[in-house]
């Protein structure tokens, strides 16, 4: 249901009136959606620091356990950066 101002305090309608085109409110999804497309527009902005943020935080875990765990964390940042690769594809 959604819920639309009629000069009332709100009215509920219901959802066949906002698939035909009675209201302008943005649902969960579409809000999702748009912010979904923000951060791929970010991404593809600033993807170059985004991997240089990953790098870094990669560095960081491996000063502060002395190396002991470089091969899962660049694993981690490989996995990292793929994942942000797939999503930037979509």
């Amino acid at each position: 249901m959604i819920l639309e101002d009629h000069g009332h305090p709100f009215v509920v309608v219901s959802t066949r009136d906002a698939v035909e085109g009675g209201s302008e409110l943005m649902g969960i999804g579409d809000k999702f959606d748009a912010l979904k497309d923000k951060a791929k527009d970010a991404l593809g902005d600033h993807g170059d620091k985004v991997d240089q943020g990953i790098d870094k935080a990669g560095d960081f875990a491996d000063e502060k356990t002395g190396g002991k765990y470089s091969d899962q964390v660049d694993q981690g940042q490989q996995k990292a950066k793929e994942g942000l690769d797939r999503f930037g594809q979509r």
